[in-house]
């Protein structure tokens, strides 16, 4: 079934989320690929394995960015660590932890974490203090748009367009608050947003009003 192909997925370790989605396909995936490498063995070998995949559609994101809703709304626990190409500042396996302990509570102190991880409230600080100042981390209060009925549909929506709007287009549609995540991709589509509508009439309406009367939109 698509739920136990999207459990599948999930499993891989670049897999960063794995949803089973009403359209075109069955299942929808975002992997992030630490190179090229990385990327064939995910698309030629680790996807391929997983029993119940009949057909792989992949667009290949070169730009991304996150609309002001998409923190929030992305916002997961115990998700793998995003790998950075050229990070300003190396990570080890300490910085690994401290993050994922941010990520489950932000405002709890260092000495707590110092006591779970056995290591001492000073370490802590500084490591802490040593990722916010190289801008890599940052502890925010958050809300959950889900649960609070700020957002009743998430959608994909894959885009063409004419290539020379590429810049009017991106300005416009990062300008619209329900879109929560951009990528300008190479691949079947040449931009993939997700968004977020009230309910499927209004996603409808949307795409219909806003999206598909951009200039340079096909």
């Amino acid at each position: 079934s698509p739920s136990e192909v999207a459990r599948e997925l999930g499993l891989l370790p670049q897999c960063e989320a794995a949803t089973v989605v009403l359209g075109s396909p069955d299942v929808l995936a975002y992997f992030l690929a630490q190179d090229r490498a990385e990327l064939e063995q995910i698309v030629n070998r680790d996807l391929p394995a997983i029993d119940g995949i009949s057909r792989l559609t992949i667009d290949l994101a070169t730009e991304t960015a996150t609309g002001r809703q998409g923190r929030q709304l992305f916002l997961s626990l115990d998700a793998p660590p995003i790998r950075l190409p050229a990070p300003r500042i190396s990570l080890d396996d300490l910085d690994v932890v401290l993050l994922q302990e941010l990520i489950e509570d932000g405002r709890q102190s260092s000495r707590k974490i110092g006591r779970k991880h056995n290591i001492s409230e000073g370490t802590v600080r500084a490591r802490v203090n040593r990722l916010h100042q190289a801008g890599l981390v940052r502890v925010t209060a958050m809300v959950e748009p889900i649960s609070l009925g700020l957002v009743g549909v998430i959608a994909s929506v894959s885009i063409k367009i004419v290539r020379r709007r590429l810049e009017s287009i991106r300005k416009q549609l990062l300008e619209m608050p329900e879109i929560v995540f951009f990528a300008v991709c190479v691949g079947n589509a040449d931009i993939n947003v997700a968004l977020t509508a009230d309910s499927p009439q209004g996603l409808i309406e949307m795409v219909a009003r806003r999206i598909q009367t951009i200039e340079g939109v096909v």
